[in-house]
């Protein structure tokens, strides 16, 4: 079965994806690699316009930290078109400026690898309606790091809760989303408040 979703998995026109090198990277099975590919999508499709802000705003140290994200994220998953224009961008900024020709290739890349993913996520989202039962001591584990990641106000926090979506499962997307949208805009004040929600929701269904 893993040999037939490892198939339908290279058949994808995936530019600027390195869908072989990510397997084998990963040493995951080609669904789990699917599905990370596919939250890809999900936290970063509409996510160019924040780095743009950031930019345009001369938030460079918010510019430095999204950009050190998706590298970390890109480079996991071998989307390594993007990867090489992050480090760059990524040098630059250190600088305070940025190459407008560096900024133009990555604003191409970015949405090559987004379009690509689009009939991927798609597909995913159809072929897998069943929901896996969640991990919920892991989930406690990582909802913690990210409580002391949110206090600390330290950029990790992305990265957390990228790791909390894929434990997830599909579920809770809501939390997700909220989480997400106040981390991207530094609102650790109100992210906390959505966490600590959460971690009781969490606690009580440990508790039943």
């Amino acid at each position: 079965e893993d040999d037939t979703a490892s198939v339908e998995l290279l058949n994808y026109q995936l530019p600027g994806i390195d869908a072989e090198g990510g397997l084998s990277r990963l040493r995951i099975d080609a669904q789990s690699y699917q599905r990370l590919l596919r939250l890809f999508y999900i936290n970063y499709k509409n996510k160019e316009t924040v780095r743009e802000g950031y930019l345009e705003q001369k938030k460079w140290d918010a510019a430095e930290a999204w950009l050190h994200d998706v590298k970390g994220i890109c480079a996991n998953l071998s989307i390594s078109g993007l990867v090489d224009s992050c480090v760059k961008l990524h040098a630059q900024l250190k600088n305070r400026s940025i190459d407008k020709n560096d900024l133009q290739q990555f604003r191409h890349r970015f949405t090559e690898v987004i379009q690509g993913l689009q009939p991927l996520a798609a597909s995913t989202s159809e072929t897998t309606p069943e929901r896996k039962s969640i991990d919920y001591p892991q989930l406690q584990q990582l909802l913690f790091k990210l409580a002391d990641a949110i206090d600390k106000q330290s950029f990790s926090c992305h990265r957390i809760l990228a790791d909390i979506g894929v434990t997830c499962e599909g579920h809770f997307p809501q939390m997700l989303d909220g989480l997400e949208d106040h981390l991207q805009n530094f609102q650790y004040k109100q992210a906390a408040r959505i966490l600590k929600q959460w971690q009781d929701e969490i606690n009580e269904h440990a508790q039943t």
